[in-house]
C-alpha cells in the first residue's frame, strides 16, 4: 500500500524535504480545517489509500528528490529506504480548487525497532475495522459542456437524486425542493432541485450556475455527492487532468505537477547533523495528480 513519507537522518546530516505550498495565493497554513473523511475519500477516488496511524511505512529519499522538481546533491550516503511510523494524519482541500490531498507525519523507527503496525492500525489489520463499517452513500458525475454551461442547469442522474437527495414530493407540480450541500470548506451551497421536462428529469437550476462560476468547473471535471449519516448532503470536486501528459503533467515518473493553481515541492536541501532525537519533516500527498507518494506500506 503506498504511503507518502517524511525526512530521514542519514549519516552525517538529515535530508529534509520542505512542506508543499500553493503558489499564486494562501500558503499551505491556510488549509487549516480538515475535510470530513468519507468526503475525503469519495473525491480521492476509490483506488486512494491512507495509511492509518500507527501504520509502519518505508521512505524512499531518491524517490522524493526525483519527484521535487529541483536539482539535489549527491545521494550516494543517503539510506535507499528509511522505515517509520505514521504518527499523524490530517485529510485536507487546497482553497482554490476543492482538491483534496493528505498530510502525513512519519517518524523513524529506532535500530532494531520491528517494522511493524502498531495501536489504531494494528487494530484494524486484525479486524478489517474499514471494510466492516457500512460507508455513506455518494455518486460522483463528470461534468457534460452543457452541465459546465454557466447559463444552464446541471442533470441530476436518478440514483443521486433519490439516494443522496432529500426525498421529492412527487405529488407537487412540478416536484421541486431546496438543496443545501455542504462542500470540503465547510461553506454551504443552496440549489434548486426539480423534477421536469419530457421526459422527465432531474435538474438542479437556481445556484447551480453560481457554484459554477465560483468553483471554476470546466467540462470534464467531476463532482461528488455524498450523504452523510445525518443527512447532510456534501458536494466535492475532483479535477481532471489537462494538459500532453508531459512536463508538469506528467504521472508516475514524471516531476511533481505544479497546479492548481502551482502546488509544488520546495528543493531538497540537507540540513546540518540532527541531535540525537529526530526531527521530522511532513510530506503532502495530491492523489489525484498522478504522481504516487514516495513511500510503501510494510506487511
Amino acid at each position: 500500500m503506498p504511503a507518502a513519507a517524511a525526512c530521514a537522518a542519514p549519516p552525517g546530516g538529515m535530508l529534509a524535504f520542505a512542506q508543499a505550498e500553493v503558489a499564486g495565493g494562501g500558503k499551505e497554513a491556510a488549509v487549516g480545517r480538515q475535510v470530513d473523511k468519507q468526503l475525503w475519500l469519495a473525491c480521492a477516488g476509490s483506488m486512494c489509500t491512507v495509511p492509518p496511524v500507527g501504520a509502519a511505512v518505508y521512505y524512499f529519499p531518491q524517490g522524493h528528490a526525483e519527484q521535487a522538481s529541483a536539482a539535489v546533491v549527491d545521494l550516494s550516503h543517503v539510506p535507499p529506504l528509511v522505515p517509520c511510523r505514521v504518527v499523524a494524519v490530517r485529510y485536507l482541500a487546497d482553497p482554490g480548487t476543492d482538491e483534496v490531498f493528505a498530510k502525513m507525519l512519519l517518524v523513524p523507527l529506532r535500530p532494531g525497532e520491528p517494522v511493524a503496525d502498531v495501536g489504531e492500525a494494528a487494530a484494524k489489520a486484525a479486524t478489517d475495522q474499514d471494510d466492516q463499517q457500512p460507508k455513506p452513500a455518494s455518486f460522483a458525475k463528470t461534468l457534460t459542456q452543457s452541465d459546465a454551461n454557466n447559463g444552464g442547469g446541471f442533470s441530476v442522474p436518478r440514483f443521486c437524486a433519490e439516494t443522496i437527495f432529500p426525498e421529492l414530493d412527487y405529488r407537487a407540480e412540478p416536484p421541486v425542493q431546496s438543496v443545501v450541500a455542504r462542500d470540503v470548506h465547510g461553506a454551504d451551497w443552496k440549489f434548486r432541485h426539480i423534477y421536469r421536462g419530457t421526459p422527465r428529469r432531474h435538474l438542479l437550476t437556481t445556484g447551480w450556475s453560481h457554484f459554477v462560476n465560483q468553483k471554476k468547473l470546466l467540462a470534464g471535471d467531476s463532482i461528488v455527492f455524498l450523504r452523510g449519516e445525518d443527512g447532510q448532503v456534501h458536494v466535492g470536486l475532483r479535477r481532471a487532468k489537462r494538459g500532453g501528459g508531459a512536463g508538469d503533467e506528467a504521472g508516475w515518473g514524471g516531476p511533481v505537477q505544479q497546479g492548481p493553481p502551482g502546488a509544488r515541492l520546495r528543493q531538497c536541501v540537507f540540513l546540518p547533523p540532527p541531535p540525537p532525537r529526530v526531527r521530522c519533516r511532513r510530506r503532502t500527498w495530491w492523489p489525484r495528480r498522478g504522481s504516487p507518494p514516495r513511500g510503501s506500506r510494510s506487511r
